[in-house]
């Protein structure tokens, strides 16, 4: 009997077996955008395996956000073929548009051992002195300024989501990305009622607002493979820029949850 995708049960179990012997997401991840390539270049791949590989990521709520909108649109090596011979003349552009696509899940697969430090459910105090995950963002800045913003891009949504779980916030942080991370943390934080009569500060939040929707149209660009090159400077600014929000966030979040208690 075959699964939801149509091809056998014997199949699946070789698909399955190639996952397991793919031993990172990394391997699997370029093992999936080489069989799309040689498919596309008229070389040899694997039907299933491409649905397996791609299956595996998809059932992934983060990973998924992240990939390739070529992957999370077409369910088949066929439908891609279609697709990548419409856009692209030649097998350069093509092989070229591949590359730069899988970059942004990538960078964040690479940036996992220091994504680990900072847990997306309690985010630390910042030891004074410490060597921290906006600093690595920082650094990342001057050589890889796409994986800097992805970086802070990740914490934020990390401090959002710590915000949320501890307030007990009846929105589920886990499906939801940074634009609308943010909007249910305010939300939660009653930011915008408590500070109704203060118009500069009020003005300040807008601004905040407007930072994270630029953040967050970064990410979908980087997800996509579309966004252009960025300079050092533009990265720097928007790491300082989120890192300035999420320690606003946190510090407001602690504050008020200080006052409930006492």
């Amino acid at each position: 009997m075959g699964d939801s995708y149509g091809y056998s049960s014997t199949q699946t179990s070789l698909a399955s077996q190639l996952i397991a012997q793919l031993e990172s997401e990394e391997a699997r991840l370029c093992y999936l955008r080489d069989s799309i390539i040689a498919y596309s270049t008229n070389g040899y791949a694997e039907e299933q395996e491409y649905r397996a590989l791609r299956d595996h990521f998809m059932k992934q709520d983060k990973l998924s956000a992240l990939l390739p909108k070529l992957l999370r649109t077409y369910p088949s090596l066929a439908a891609c073929y279609e697709y990548l011979h419409v856009r692209y003349l030649s097998y350069h552009d093509l092989q070229t548009y591949l590359h730069e696509s899988f970059q942004p899940i990538l960078r964040y697969l690479a940036a996992q051992p220091v994504l680990a430090e900072a847990s997306p459910i309690v985010v630390p105090e910042q030891v004074p002195g410490e060597y921290s995950i906006w600093d690595k963002a920082r650094d990342n800045s001057s050589h890889n300024p796409e994986g800097a913003i992805t970086l802070a891009v990740i914490n934020l949504e990390n401090t959002c989501r710590a915000i949320l779980n501890s307030r007990g916030s009846q929105a589920d942080p886990s499906v939801l990305q940074l634009y609308g991370l943010y909007q249910e943390t305010i939300k939660s934080l009653r930011l915008y009622q408590t500070h109704q009569a203060d118009i500069p500060f009020k003005a300040l939040l807008s601004g905040m607002t407007e930072i994270v929707s630029s953040l967050d149209l970064y990410n979908i660009q980087l997800s996509e493979g579309s966004l252009s090159r960025l300079s050092s400077a533009q990265a720097l600014l928007a790491v300082n820029s989120a890192e300035a929000i999420a320690s606003y966030l946190l510090q407001y979040h602690r504050q008020t949850s200080d006052s409930s208690l006492s």
